[in-house]
């Protein structure tokens, strides 16, 4: 079990969404640079801030690492906007326990 599925298993219900928020914050911050997510709200979509084609690789490479799991290569088409991919690594995660 990776370190973040053990945090989140470790972590309160109402405390999960935070903790995968964290994770994938900390992702994006590593990719592409801690100024791009200043203006980052949950309702923004990812291409707002310059996800391309190699970083969304990048992104779904780390998420999957994360969550021992493979991603589907369309994450980033279902998952547009922040809240949407946190929601399915946080679904994900779930079904990982």
């Amino acid at each position: 079990m990776t370190a973040f599925l053990e945090e989140f298993k470790q972590a309160a219900d109402g405390q999960r969404h935070d903790v995968v928020m964290n994770l994938v914050r900390k992702i994006l911050e590593d990719i592409l640079g801690a100024q791009k997510l200043t203006a980052l709200t949950p309702e923004a979509e990812l291409k707002s801030l310059g996800v391309g084609s190699l970083q969304a690789l990048e992104v779904r490479k780390r998420l999957g690492t994360e969550l021992a799991s493979t991603l589907p290569a369309t994450l980033f088409m279902e998952t547009p906007t922040l809240d949407s991919l946190v929601t399915y690594v946080e679904n994900r995660a779930k079904k990982s326990l």
